[in-house]
């Protein structure tokens, strides 16, 4: 399929379009298969579609929720079902680098890997593999699984909802509060990842920097990614940008 004409074929077939989300979020949890297929790049256009109205906000989350829950208890019965042999596929042999690091991470975070790593491409569709062939028990799986793609549903759908509710809005300060917006998520990721890297500092944990952030770098990073963080919060607030922005939203998740 040419993926440039994808929103367009979604579009021309809108009633089909709950299975084919369900499709594109099956396929982009499935173990290994999301590795080699576009399924983000697809969700997000999926997205464009229900941010300028053509879709509908809930029953597209719905459908990229069930396919994520899909692909992910396939991988984990996948796991369950080969353990280790599953590394004699051929597709499993070609990324075995990445099935090596998603083990290591498994057995280093447990449960709270299957969460974190749904929200991170190259993992996402080999933890839960590694979570059956570690023999993680179904009922632990499921409250640490289930949870994530709740939320990795929207979150995905999100980039594509907001540019295509902006489709219809004329603001020249729309620019502006995108770069804002991007600068905000930053800055909360970096002040939300040093946070974490300080506690386990404080727990004697040394491995919880790279080399080159250890010392100064580090003292600036976490207060300089808080106050950056409320600086751009601030700034979206004040944006002329955001009640337009809001208002289109409002109507694109109560269509």
């Amino acid at each position: 399929m040419d993926w440039n004409a994808f929103p367009q074929f979604v579009q021309d077939h809108a009633a089909l379009a709950g299975l084919i989300t369900f499709g594109v979020a099956f396929a982009e949890s499935l173990a290994f298969v999301g590795i080699i297929m576009p399924g983000a790049a697809a969700l997000i256009a999926i997205g464009t579609l229900v941010g300028t109205g053509h879709l509908p906000f809930w029953e597209t989350c719905i459908a990229a929720f069930l396919g994520g829950l899909m692909g992910d208890g396939v991988s984990y019965a996948l796991g369950r079902r080969y353990h280790q042999h599953i590394r004699d596929f051929a597709l499993v042999r070609r990324y075995e680098n990445i099935l090596n690091f998603g083990e290591v991470y498994f057995r280093r975070r447990g449960a709270m890997s299957i969460v974190v790593g749904r929200f991170i491409g190259p993992t996402r569709p080999v933890l839960p593999l590694v979570a059956g062939m570690c023999d993680m028990p179904v009922r632990r799986f499921i409250a640490a699984n289930w949870p994530a793609c709740l939320v990795w549903a929207p979150v995905y759908l999100s980039p594509g909802i907001l540019v295509g509710a902006a489709v219809s809005l004329d603001s020249e300060s729309l620019e502006l509060f995108y770069w804002q917006l991007a600068g905000f998520i930053t800055a909360a990721t970096a002040a939300w990842w040093s946070l974490r890297a300080a506690l386990r500092l404080k727990r004697g944990d040394s491995e919880a920097l790279p080399a080159w952030l250890k010392g100064r770098p580090f003292t600036l990073l976490l207060p300089g990614s808080i106050a950056a963080s409320a600086g751009l919060l601030v700034a979206l607030s004040q944006n002329p940008a955001a009640p337009e922005l809001m208002t289109a939203l409002w109507r694109v998740v109560s269509r």
